[in-house]
């Protein structure tokens, strides 16, 4: 699989190794699109997926510790460097309920999702242990911002941000049935480009490329929702740049 991640953080570094070692973990992960892809005809939320959700949260990390936010890991009493890691294990793992069943799938597969966290994390400090498990498994059954179950950490918002704006070209986290033409399939085809930038008057400028208006379904019904509940929304701006048939853009404006 080789997830790669470019950090000075050594402790993310040993995790991000030691993912890379163990193959149950791309089987895992694989096992997601057995039910999704094969089975149920729906748009790839595997492997891909799960890497893409890294670069996501940690790029989104950066920019909002580089402004003075803080990460929520710290209220168990260890380092602030272990953020990273609650970010990288809950990117991986936040869906772990897919290869049970879609339905519930942020919270059916906690077991799992916990069993291979600890074999990844190994022998390393109790309260260490208990606080990235903690956190990463909260970021997981919260990510979908559904019922009680909203994020309650600066780590478990960026994950249900970073898992929303994975919706490039086919790649929209509401799912969509492969081959079904509906509002569903011709928004997730119409996003073109995210991009994760420093912000001007807010830490993070998000800037979304589409080439057809039906794309605004993607931005509107997932990525307002996660935005609204994430308790992180306002370090964030949404910039929609339609891009028209004869290359002309206009600027969207959503109201996020």
């Amino acid at each position: 699989m080789m997830i790669k991640v470019q950090t000075n953080n050594h402790r993310l570094q040993k995790i991000v190794d030691k993912v890379n070692s163990m193959p149950e973990v791309i089987e895992f992960l694989e096992a997601s699109n057995v039910n999704l892809v094969r089975r149920l005809r729906y748009n790839d939320h595997g492997i891909t997926h799960a890497k893409i959700v890294v670069s996501h949260a940690l790029r989104i990390h950066a920019l909002l510790v580089k402004h003075g936010i803080k990460m929520d890991v710290v209220d168990h009493g260890v380092s602030s460097d272990l953020s990273e890691v609650v970010l990288f294990l809950a990117a991986i793992f936040h869906d772990s309920g897919n290869p049970i069943h879609r339905a519930h799938h942020e919270r059916i597969g906690l077991f799992w999702a916990k069993a291979m966290m600890e074999k990844i994390l190994g022998e390393i400090k109790v309260k260490e242990k208990i606080a990235i498990l903690a956190d990463s498994l909260h970021a997981c059954v919260s990510h979908e911002c559904k019922d009680e179950l909203i994020p309650i950490t600066t780590e478990a918002g960026i994950i249900s941000i970073a898992d929303a704006l994975d919706m490039e070209e086919g790649r929209a986290r509401i799912p969509f049935r492969l081959g079904k033409i509906d509002i569903h399939s011709l928004s997730a085809l119409a996003v073109k480009k995210v991009k994760i930038e420093v912000g001007k008057n807010v830490p993070i400028n998000v800037f979304i490329e589409m080439t057809d208006t039906a794309g605004v379904f993607q931005v509107s019904n997932l990525l307002k929702h996660r935005l609204d509940y994430s308790g992180l929304k306002d370090y964030f701006h949404i910039k929609v740049n339609l891009i028209k048939d004869n290359g002309q853009r206009e600027i969207l404006e959503l109201g996020l």
